[in-house]
């Protein structure tokens, strides 16, 4: 499969009343979106060694453009859980990035058996790099929005940008749901 590449962020977003979320890069296993200081991604199945180093890059734009503090939504589908090379890359990315990060959340919407192994893995990687207190994996969005927006959002606005970013992250991940073609750069 081919690498994931980033992309100007105007060719594709997803529309919004309270924002856009800008495409970062999109291959048929994740797309990656940024919205404001959080990056948003969503797996569709099992990601490439390639696009978890294009979701490790991802990361550092957003640290770039806000060094203060960027969040990381991750919505994980059934089978987007990373082979083994694609978890060495994650745990090698936590440790770099970790730190710098305000808040990261797992958003497992597989159930029963898959789920279970899934929240396994994901607290594996997330034990493996060292990282823990701004870490959290849940079953739902709405789960884990209030925890996540307390952390990121501007301190004056926490309930306006839970609920902005809930519709965004929604709206982006409806939006590349079904996205089955090649890699766009």
């Amino acid at each position: 499969m081919a690498a994931m590449s980033p992309r100007a962020g105007s060719e594709h977003r997803a529309d919004s009343p309270v924002g856009k979320a800008s495409c970062f890069a999109r291959e048929p296993s994740c797309s990656i979106g940024h919205w404001r200081n959080v990056a948003i991604t969503f797996g569709r199945e099992a990601p490439t060694v390639a696009a978890m180093k294009t979701y490790h890059l991802s990361v550092e734009h957003l640290l770039k453009e806000y060094p203060v503090g960027v969040g990381l939504v991750t919505v994980i589908r059934e089978k987007s859980t990373p082979a083994a090379d694609g978890r060495d890359v994650a745990i090698n990315m936590f440790r770099e990035l970790g730190p710098r990060l305000t808040a990261v959340l797992f958003v497992v919407t597989a159930s029963g058996f898959a789920a279970a192994i899934q929240r396994s893995v994901i607290s594996m990687v997330i034990l493996a790099s060292g990282q823990k207190g701004h870490f959290k994996v849940v079953s739902t969005l709405d789960d884990g929005l209030g925890w996540f927006a307390e952390r990121v959002a501007p301190a004056d606005s926490a309930v306006q940008f839970k609920v902005q970013l809930g519709t965004v992250i929604r709206e982006f991940c409806h939006a590349e749901r079904t996205y089955l073609g090649p890699p766009h750069p």
